[in-house]
């Protein structure tokens, strides 16, 4: 009977350590990621297909609009572009810039707002992203052949890097993130002015 009792106190001993044991992980495990409605930030794309790229990305979903500004090669020439998508219309705007030219460019295109679902990402554990802490995810999509990964940071759970990469073509991209400002944008950012927008070529 004293065999029985010491071994029925080890069970419950060794139940109470493995619930301990999942509270802890519980607890160290954060809330999964969640896209921002809005923000601005700058952004480094680095990828094995092109040049470094970097601009900025102004990004609000109550618009359903975005906007990319930065540096283009078009007409082999380098431009500063303003890249405006408005989805509710399913409209892209290009304004490309040099000293004294301004050239715009309308487009169709795709209504639905860009962004990660992050549904299905898993909890991998911290990394650090120029200096900052940020939380580790990693999603794995086995039917389109794509690997993700997502940095948040930790205090603010901002978008820190995103790291892409397609089994089938072997593409591979790194967007990182600096200087985030999640807050609403303001609607003269998506805003061509009348005279440049009274020059915009339809090219589709």
């Amino acid at each position: 009977e004293k065999k029985t009792n010491k071994k029925k106190m080890k069970a419950v001993v060794l139940a109470i350590a493995f619930f301990a044991l999942v509270a802890i992980v519980l607890s160290q495990t954060p809330s999964k990621p969640v896209w921002p409605n809005f923000f601005s930030a700058s952004v480094a794309v680095h990828s094995n297909r092109h040049e470094a790229r970097f601009f900025r990305w102004f990004y609000d979903l109550s618009q359903k609009k975005d906007r990319f500004d930065g540096l283009h090669r078009w007409r082999d020439e380098q431009w500063w572009g303003e890249i405006i998508y408005d989805h509710a219309h399913s409209t892209e705007y290009s304004v490309f810039r040099q000293p004294n030219v301004a050239v715009c460019l309308t487009n169709h295109i795709n209504s639905t707002m860009p962004h990660p679902t992050l549904t299905g990402a898993n909890y991998i554990g911290k990394a650090e992203i120029n200096y900052v802490p940020t939380y580790h995810w990693f999603e794995r999509d086995a039917q389109r052949g794509l690997t993700f990964q997502y940095f948040d940071t930790v205090d603010r759970r901002n978008p820190a890097r995103i790291d892409v990469h397609f089994e089938r073509t072997g593409y591979t991209a790194q967007w990182t993130f600096f200087e985030f400002d999640r807050a609403p944008n303001n609607p003269e950012i998506y805003t061509i002015p009348a005279n440049i927008l009274a020059q915009c070529t339809k090219i589709d």
